[in-house]
């Protein structure tokens, strides 16, 4: 995906989900949702894997403040904790549905590929239910890794939609959040947060009913590194 694609992509995002917020469209919250048979949030569930790029502390601090803005305007909606913030790259299934072992000699293989590039983390968006910063990628090096990874599994789920990264930071709880939209568009969309290297691509567990300590790090993979950063 072109940058200009990117930047096209994100528009589009926001013109039709900040009417639906705004408005109070929203469909019915659920409860809960299932995912590959199994209730996302079941804590006897065992943890689903993913590779992601964790988001480094030093950002942090600019991400949560945002984050207190918002939950002054809007202190409904569920905000996330920082040990949370990150870009996934794809998620593999439940962890006793998947070969550990085959699945991380292939990630080594496809990853040895990539060299470290940076992502731009530049303005607020919303999709129905998720508040989120935009990742801007110049390189496209996320859109073909999430290609590559596709390529070589192909029993995973195809998003009907394209690859859109992000870094969600809130969940909407209710079924309109009009205050907490005018204020994005107002202050946020535009927002400059910063810019990041990614230098290594993480595979990880995630449990979903976890607070703290929802992402534990199985094995963090290096990109190749080139002095151009």
């Amino acid at each position: 995906m072109s940058f200009k694609r990117q930047v096209g992509v994100y528009q589009e995002i926001w013109e039709k989900n900040s009417v639906l917020v705004k408005e109070g469209k929203l469909e019915p919250r659920r409860k809960s949702f299932i995912w590959d048979g199994r209730d996302w949030i079941d804590s006897n569930n065992p943890p689903f894997l993913a590779a992601v790029f964790k988001i480094p502390s030093a950002l942090w601090e600019i991400i949560q403040l945002i984050q207190a803005d918002l939950e002054r305007t809007d202190s409904r909606q569920r905000y996330h904790h920082p040990n949370h913030f990150h870009v996934t790259l794809e998620e593999y299934g439940w962890e006793d549905k998947i070969d550990l072992q085959k699945m991380l000699k292939v990630m080594r293989k496809i990853l040895s590929n990539y060299s470290a590039f940076k992502i731009e983390l530049r303005g607020l968006n919303l999709f129905p239910r998720t508040v989120f910063i935009q990742v801007f990628d110049e390189t496209q090096t996320l859109f073909n890794i999430y290609s590559d990874i596709h390529r070589e599994f192909p029993n995973l789920e195809e998003d009907p939609f394209e690859y859109v990264p992000h870094i969600s930071i809130a969940d909407i709880m209710t079924n309109e959040a009009c205050n907490l939209a005018a204020l994005i568009e107002s202050k946020y969309r535009e927002k400059e947060i910063g810019q990041i290297d990614v230098d290594e691509i993480h595979i990880v567990r995630a449990r979903p009913y976890l607070t703290v300590g929802r992402i534990e790090t199985i094995e963090t993979i290096k990109l190749k590194y080139t002095g151009d950063l």
